[in-house]
């Protein structure tokens, strides 16, 4: 399976890229409603936005798991370098190992969009499962990825590449989904700009995505020389680009009696 979240591993080396402050955007619009001795679960890439002003973590019974075993040693490098001692390991999203109305707490972070549909379903469908009836579910849903915002760049590159964009290929309305499983959804949306300097920085973020794209129209057609000319030319001439992402951040109660299938 194509690896989830990528864009940790380029953030890593490029940590600046980021105009908007995500973390501020989550202090100050999300009330995260966290108490001593909660059972919470991350499901998907550590959000570790939402713990950076709780400073006693360990007041939580807090487990995370990724479907990567990439993201699961990353994560586990990142919460050892700043000394927290939380669970991490590899499980299926849509085959969640533990009992039925476990948590009262579920964040998760998954890049639904490339599931397939039947798999988003069902990935929200387990997540509904192991939440307690008076549990929260939030749910952080990646709407415009930067890969999404690159592919312009390839359009520019050449008008005839038949660019398909994974994002948007199987997305299925989570809206009407999460309807049908909790009873009170709250919605905030958040918009980040993102500068992109160099031609370095630009196909780091290519490769790490390890974009089916970029690999079939540039990759294997041999004309990486003439992009990276073309990127150089548009960087010289126009300066730094600006690349776009869009998150919606939702927070789901009142979770309804009867798991439905649909």
């Amino acid at each position: 399976m194509k690896i989830l979240n990528m864009f940790i591993k380029y953030m890593a080396y490029y940590s600046d890229t980021e105009l908007t402050a995500f973390t501020d955007w989550i202090e100050n619009n999300t009330k995260f409603e966290l108490y001593q001795d909660l059972k919470v679960l991350h499901i998907g890439t550590y959000l570790k936005e939402v713990w950076t002003h709780q400073l006693q973590v360990e007041r939580f019974e807090i487990e995370i798991i990724d479907q990567s075993l990439l993201n699961v040693n990353v994560t586990k490098k990142k919460l050892m370098d700043t000394g927290i001692n939380i669970s991490i390991g590899q499980m299926e999203y849509t085959n969640l190992i533990y009992e039925s109305y476990t948590f009262d707490r579920v964040f998760s972070k998954i890049a639904f969009q490339l599931q397939s549909a039947e798999q988003q379903i069902e990935s929200l469908n387990e997540a509904s499962r192991v939440l307690k009836p008076t549990g929260i579910h939030y749910i952080l849903v990646n709407e415009q990825s930067l890969i999404s915002s690159l592919y312009q760049l390839m359009n520019e590159f050449s008008n005839e590449f038949n660019i398909i964009d994974p994002y948007q290929k199987h997305q299925i309305d989570i809206d009407q989904q999460l309807k049908m499983l909790y009873e009170q959804i709250d919605v905030t949306e958040y918009e980040a700009n993102h500068l992109i300097r160099d031609v370095k920085q630009c196909m780091s973020l290519f490769l790490s995505y390890e974009d089916e794209n970029y690999i079939n129209y540039i990759v294997k057609r041999h004309l990486g020389k003439q992009f990276n000319e073309f990127l150089e030319m548009k960087f010289k001439t126009q300066g730094p680009i600006i690349l776009k992402r869009k998150f919606r951040l939702f927070k789901c109660k009142n979770k309804k009696n009867q798991l439905k299938q649909f």
